[in-house]
């Protein structure tokens, strides 16, 4: 059974025309699959990390490893999501193609670095025998590139805060009988 039997047809989220590798803050959140809490617990509105929590936590901090240009200045791996922040650095000499097109990467874009970072995590928890039974991750993520540092100060403090409203989060479980 392939992805578009088990999902359906995928359509891209995409904004038309726009260069996701071109330098800049961008506002990320991946979600697990069906929303399952396998990250952590949010405990006293700290995040308790479960293992395969820590193992996201490790594939995030990672990124800059494997993209050079990309900082992570900002993140937290809730029950069943990950937000945080990528800023990409403009790259000198640079002579890549970064236009994406639906299913076709470009090297150093956001959906590169979301890909890699979903197949990092999956590849590292299925070495640990920590992969659950379902796949780990929702096929796509939601993301908003942060035009100045008003925007990029909202994302962080939303970051930062987001245990703290787990209890009234509409990705919480709980909050759906």
């Amino acid at each position: 059974m392939d992805s578009e039997e088990l999902f359906g047809p995928r359509q891209s989220i995409r904004l038309p025309g726009f260069d996701y590798a071109q330098a800049g803050a961008y506002f990320l959140t991946i979600c697990t699959y069906r929303k399952q809490c396998f990250f952590s617990q949010i405990r006293d509105n700290a995040v308790a990390l479960t293992a395969l929590g820590q193992v996201v936590t490790e594939c995030w901090l990672a990124i800059p490893k494997h993209f050079p240009h990309a900082v992570v200045p900002v993140h937290v791996v809730m029950p069943n999501h990950l937000h945080g922040i990528v800023m990409l650095r403009k790259r000198a000499n640079c002579h890549l193609e970064t236009s994406e097109a639906f299913q076709t990467p470009a090297a150093g874009s956001i959906p590169t670095l979301v890909r890699s970072l979903k197949a990092a995590v999956t590849l590292c928890a299925k070495r640990a025998g920590l992969a659950p039974l379902l796949p780990i991750w929702q096929q796509n993520y939601f993301e908003r590139a942060l035009r100045d540092g008003k925007e990029y100060a909202s994302a962080e403090r939303y970051i930062l805060e987001n245990p703290m409203r787990w209890h009234f989060d509409d990705e919480n479980p709980q909050n759906h009988p």
